[in-house]
């Protein structure tokens, strides 16, 4: 999920102060990113980890003897499906080799003096305050990534890099090379490199997914029959006010097509949809419906993709009649592993509803539809004040909270307890719903939310209890 890590750093500052700040900058980055969620993306998770270890080496380099003036410049390389993103600070350098052209990933931030000479404009510790320009660059089998500090790349022309990495020797090998050359021209200064050989590729992450997406039209719906990028539209299945649902045959195999209306895919929207396919891709718990990858190159439209589960909805199951217990909670059981996997994933699904939970035939349950849920560090400020379903929004989200993990487990408990209502009713001895429900007139939450009252005042549409199982 994180990535393979490669990190450079050198220290400057009096004594060994400077050693001492670029071995806990790559030590402290690289243990602290491992502990972060970076479903949100890479940039968000190392600027977490780096704030806490800037601020405290900045107060460091200005109280403590050992380490007075103590700063490093820092360059982390991220690679992860994909992408090879570079968060850099100071004059290390990120270079990939292509095809015998070799590019920098990262821009020296340095300020040049009045007498030529130049001098670091960002280090880790040197201001109280950080700022990073993260940078991704697309990888792709065989290319070389090389990191270094100024003492390779200041002294080795880019020519002689391009000869060094060309040789194409081991990885380590090649970045001794580098060094022992750079010492070799001018031994003044000490030297680092670190090479990595990009041998596969594997499936692309959130950032990857959607600059892949971002380019592809949304045309007008298609019809029943049409063959989209080699599915063939058998029929609809379902339709809302942004997207229709298709069954589809991808050869042998049957899948479902979810493509977005022309007119309801702008702006939030398109984002919304790519985050659903891309969550649908890196999500691969039993209990939660998946997307389908696609080969490279096939997909010219957008739309996603999904395995065809052949089941029922809980929904059609209910309206055929009452559930045994053991059928309940067999299904309860289910659909909270994975609403459980999708918290451990730092996911708030918000919209758990018994329309969102496929019975499979084998018995298997599934909760399928991403579309709303909620990524932490991709906040969509154009989405609804409560997405989701009325029917389902716990009583809190009336007035709108922000949305955690935790908060889906009330819509679970309303779905499941739906599921047997006939045993989870209770009433009053006049027959009528008894008053600690919400739905019924005299209830707190009815009476913030009258409308909600009337839609819900049936005998039998709430459950008795909203508790999280």
């Amino acid at each position: 999920m994180q990535g393979i890590l490669a990190v450079v750093a050198d220290g400057a500052g009096s004594g060994n102060g400077g050693r001492v700040a670029s071995e806990l900058a790559a030590r402290t980055f690289i243990d602290g990113y491992r502990c972060q969620n970076t479903l949100a993306g890479i940039g968000p998770a190392a600027l977490k980890v780096l704030e806490g270890y800037n601020s405290w080496l900045h107060a460091q380099a200005q109280t403590a003897p050992s380490l007075r003036g103590a700063a490093t410049t820092f360059t982390a390389t991220v690679l992860r499906g994909r992408l090879a993103t570079v968060v850099q600070l100071g004059d290390s350098r990120a270079w990939y080799l292509r095809s015998g052209a070799l590019t920098p990933l990262s821009d020296d931030h340095v300020a040049l003096q009045a007498d030529g000479s130049q001098r670091l404009a960002r280090a880790l510790g040197r201001e109280p305050s950080l700022c990073l320009d993260p940078m991704s660059q697309p990888i792709e089998a065989h290319d070389r990534l090389l990191l270094s500090t100024d003492g390779g790349h200041q002294v080795l022309l880019r020519t002689a890099l391009i000869q060094l990495l060309g040789r194409r020797q081991a990885s380590q090998a090649g970045a001794e090379a580098i060094v022992a050359a750079a010492i070799e021209e001018d031994g003044h200064d000490n030297a680092t490199a670190i090479v990595v050989d990009i041998i596969e590729t594997p499936t692309p992450d959130y950032s990857a997914l959607t600059a892949e997406m971002d380019p592809l039209p949304v045309p007008a719906s298609p019809l029943v029959g049409y063959v989209v990028d080699g599915f063939e539209l058998v029929r609809q299945v379902a339709e809302s006010t942004t997207a229709r649902l298709f069954l589809a045959k991808d050869g042998d195999e049957l899948a479902v097509l979810k493509c977005p209306k022309a007119e309801a895919c702008t702006g939030g929207d398109r984002q919304r949809f790519m985050r659903e396919v891309c969550l649908g891709e890196r999500i691969t718990d039993a209990y939660v419906g998946r997307s389908l990858p696609l080969a490279e190159g096939r997909q010219t439209r957008l739309y996603a993709a999904s395995p065809f589960h052949k089941g029922e909805t809980l929904e059609d199951r209910l309206r055929r009649g009452p559930m045994r217990i053991d059928e309940t909670m067999s299904i309860a059981c289910q659909v909270g592993r994975g609403v459980s996997a999708l918290h451990r994933l730092g996911v708030a699904q918000r919209d758990v509803k018994p329309q969102n939970i496929v019975l499979l035939d084998t018995g298997e349950v599934k909760s399928i539809d991403l579309g709303i849920a909620h990524l932490p560090g991709l906040e969509d400020p154009d989405e609804p004040e409560t997405p989701g379903t009325v029917d389902s929004w716990r009583p809190s989200f009336l007035p709108r909270p922000v949305a955690t993990p935790c908060r889906t487990s009330i819509p679970l408990g309303h779905s499941v307890p739906d599921a047997h209502r006939s045993l989870s009713l209770r009433r009053d001895a006049a027959g009528r719903p008894s008053l600690d429900r919400p739905g019924c007139a005299d209830h707190p939450v009815s009476r913030r939310c009258p409308g909600l009252a009337q839609r819900r005042g049936a005998a039998g549409d709430f459950p008795s209890t909203g508790r999280p199982l």
